[in-house]
């Protein structure tokens, strides 16, 4: 809350009480009869400190009014933050559930929550083509789509957990962004509760998503319309990374003043 308003205050209300200690200390003083003056007529000539004093309390009146729309202002504000920050923790306990419940199994071990995550983590996915210098264009197409095709038939056995996931994760992510850019707080706090959301699950979560939606990427890329692409069921590979993509922008970028604004006019 700004103080200055509540310091000019004091040192105004410290001025006043030497000013009257003042007028007490000079009256005897001047007030003699050798100055040929009547009390009442001496008394007169202190109106305008009436005046002053009058004013004052008006400026006191002021920064009062001043202080209290201060302190409502910040009141309010730390009830947005709270309520704002209330409905992101509601969504981070959602997607934990989703998260400590994915399962994946190796045909022998069945793995769930993180130790999943950790699992898909540390599969031996081919390297990606831009790792591999002095290709023709031809060539590294052809390269990609081999690599690609090889991370699909490593992930497909994993697909319906992703995908049951993924409709989690783009609800609350969707709620998430919604409530922030719609929100009266600062660009500030509202990329620290972004990062907030994001950080509770990690980079052993965010990474293996990330392959998984960029291989789905890389294979609609290559593919296209091919028949190929139909054992895996296209339509259910572009929903699963639609659905978990907005998770992923969301942990990669910060979100703009001007998209705040934007949202706060409407």
């Amino acid at each position: 809350m700004n103080t200055r308003p509540l310091n000019i205050v004091k040192s105004i209300s410290v001025l006043v009480i030497l000013v009257w200690f003042g007028y007490a200390w000079i009256i005897p003083l001047i007030y003699s009869d050798s100055t040929g003056l009547t009390p009442g007529t001496y008394g007169d000539m202190f109106g305008g400190l009436n005046t002053m004093f009058s004013g004052l309390a008006f400026v006191g009146i002021i920064a009062t009014i001043y202080m209290q729309n201060e302190e409502m202002n910040h009141s309010r504000k730390n009830t947005e933050y709270n309520r704002v920050l209330d409905i992101i923790y509601k969504q981070i306990e959602r997607v934990e559930k989703s998260v400590n419940e994915f399962e994946v199994s190796d045909g022998t071990t069945k793995h769930k929550g993180f130790s999943a995550f950790i699992y898909l983590e540390n599969l031996h996915m081919p390297d990606p083509v831009e790792r591999f210098g002095g290709l023709t264009e031809q060539e590294a197409h052809d390269f990609g789509k081999a690599i690609c095709n090889k991370k699909l038939e490593i992930l497909w056995p994993y697909r319906k957990s992703f995908e049951i996931l993924s409709v989690t994760i783009f609800n609350s992510t969707k709620i998430v962004n919604s409530i922030l850019e719609r929100s009266d707080l600062s660009e500030k706090d509202i990329n620290d509760l972004k990062e907030l959301f994001i950080a509770n699950f990690g980079i052993y979560v965010i990474l293996p998503i990330s392959t998984y939606v960029s291989t789905i990427k890389d294979a609609i890329k290559y593919y296209g319309g091919n028949d190929y692409l139909h054992k895996y069921n296209r339509l259910e590979l572009t929903r699963t990374a639609r659905a978990l993509e907005p998770f992923l922008n969301l942990h990669r970028s910060t979100i703009p003043k001007d998209i705040i604004d934007r949202y706060k006019r409407k």
